[in-house]
């Protein structure tokens, strides 16, 4: 639904793949939990892997460990690629 959005409102790809990448992510990081994600829409059956409780110490891991690769992806596009990723 976003995406059509995005295209009837001829939205740049500045705005688009951020929240693309955005909606993808939560939805990986969500099927990392015991409740998952029902990929397969309207179909009623939910996938997930279980690894990872919310609430848990795994979790708040976890999100450091996001955390931490995304301020590196953004340092090394400075640093090495001039801005050129971001």
């Amino acid at each position: 639904m976003a995406g059509i959005a995005f295209w009837y409102f001829n939205a740049s790809l500045a705005y688009t793949l951020p929240f693309f990448f955005g909606y993808i992510s939560h939805l990986l990081s969500d099927s990392l939990n015991p409740t998952g994600v029902n990929w397969l829409w309207p179909r009623r059956e939910r996938y997930g892997a279980g690894v990872i409780a919310t609430g848990s110490e795994s979790e708040v891991v976890f999100q450091n460990l996001c955390f931490l690769a995304g301020v590196a992806i953004f340092f090394y596009d400075l640093m090495f690629r001039g801005g050129k990723i971001l």
